[in-house]
């Protein structure tokens, strides 16, 4: 059976439809779940156009971004991905994985998430893409589709926009299905939206006029800028940024200067892409794939030829994400990761398609996160996507949460009401 998202919600239409495996849909639209390694070509190809026109642009699905694992096995015998269709195009894709777990001892329920504890490398942002054309209903698709498949279970969304057209129209298809969530959590992460005027009227000081600087305090401009002209006095050179994006040695470049600082070792619990070969083909794939297709940036700082800072960061939609960068430790006292996210502010936006630039971290970073002109709220929510009992158990905790959140007094004073 399906539903009719156009109707009103109290007054939903029901027609009949075959399930089998593809799971229920509303009308014209139809579900799959299948691991990652089946995505085939014609998929692929389906979720890059997808990709292209999301209303809420997510790079780290991009499936330039995503397929790639298929080789690196560890992480992708997790990966489950659920395409809703509308015809020969997608309505809406959600990476999931597919093994149920417990979210905690005292929640009783399995849970499917976004979230694999195994692919913890970049996939900063989880939340789905969705068309256009019927966004409510392509969420409410991809719900009922996962419903055929986990029966009993709650689904975990990690990272979801707090705002903007995809919480809009996930709001609409929860409540027009009747399905009640929780919110587990809720951060604020630093962001930077367009109009890039805001950066534009930069003064022309050829070391200033090269960042992102309007939006900071004078004190913080200062911190950031008088070590990098002392350094200038001191030895004659001076710092500039640079375009890197075409160079066909980038990934060359970025893996040695990355593996040689601490992140290269082990020892010293470092992660670069050279510490492990799944890992380094996977991001030697991926940078190859949007460097192809003029989607990613390479911008490095130097100190006369020699490359000092590189900031890599890939274009989806609408939107841009940082994916990696590193610097030579030898020069740490200039500052050269932060002015290199602020030279990427000043430079994402000379492309006018683009909207929105997410360096993907949080703000637990500190005063790196306090350097970016915006901030956006991501959430995790918990829905039922089973049967009776995950709903009944979504209610539980709803209960549980609203009294635990109410002060002793009136927690002691509903539970005397409730024995009377």
């Amino acid at each position: 059976m399906v539903t009719d998202l156009n109707s009103p919600p109290n007054e939903r239409r029901w027609s009949a439809r075959p399930a089998g495996h593809r799971g229920r849909a509303p009308v014209g639209l139809t579900t799959r779940l299948i691991p990652l390694g089946e995505v085939g070509e014609v998929d692929e190809a389906a979720w890059r156009r997808l990709a292209d026109r999301a209303i809420e642009p997510n790079p780290y699905l991009d499936p330039r971004f995503v397929v790639p694992f298929q080789k690196w096995n560890k992480v992708a015998e997790q990966m489950y991905v659920a395409l809703v269709e509308d015809e020969d195009e997608l309505a809406a894709l959600l990476l999931v994985d597919a093994r149920p777990r417990r979210m905690s001892r005292s929640f009783p329920a399995a849970v499917i998430s976004t979230a694999g504890p195994a692919w913890v490398h970049h996939l900063d942002r989880l939340y789905p893409l969705v068309y256009p054309e019927r966004p409510a209903e392509a969420i409410a698709a991809l719900i009922l589709g996962l419903r055929e498949h986990f029966a009993g279970a709650l689904l975990e969304l990690t990272t979801f926009p707090g705002d903007a057209a995809l919480a809009d129209a996930f709001t609409l298809a929860t409540a027009r299905l009747g399905l009640r969530t929780i919110e587990t959590d809720r951060s604020a992460v630093p962001f930077s939206r367009r109009p890039p005027e805001r950066h534009a009227a930069e003064n022309s000081d050829p070391i200033a006029g090269q960042f992102a600087l309007g939006h900071l305090s004078g004190d913080r401009r200062g911190k950031l800028l008088r070590p990098v002209r002392a350094y200038g006095r001191q030895t004659g050179s001076v710092l500039k940024v640079v375009d890197r994006s075409a160079d066909p040695t980038l990934a060359d470049r970025f893996v040695r200067l990355q593996a040689s600082g601490w992140k290269g070792d082990v020892n010293r619990g470092g992660a670069a892409v050279s510490v492990n070969p799944d890992h380094e083909a996977w991001f030697r794939t991926v940078t190859a794939a949007f460097q192809r297709d003029g989607d990613l940036w390479a911008v490095a700082l130097q100190l006369d030829e020699e490359i000092v800072a590189i900031n890599l960061v890939l274009a989806s939609g609408s939107g841009a994400i940082g994916l990696l960068d590193t610097y030579d430790e030898r020069f740490a006292k200039l500052s050269l990761g932060t002015l290199g996210r602020l030279a990427v502010i000043r430079r994402v936006f000379e492309r006018p398609d683009l909207l929105q630039f997410d360096p993907g971290f949080g703000g637990h970073y500190g005063q790196s996160a306090r350097d970016f002109p915006d901030r956006r709220e991501f959430v995790t929510l918990v829905l039922p996507v089973g049967d009776m009992r995950s709903r009944l158990i979504v209610a539980a905790a709803r209960m549980f949460l609203r009294i635990k959140s109410l002060p002793i007094s009136a927690r002691i004073g509903n539970l005397l009401a409730r024995r009377a």
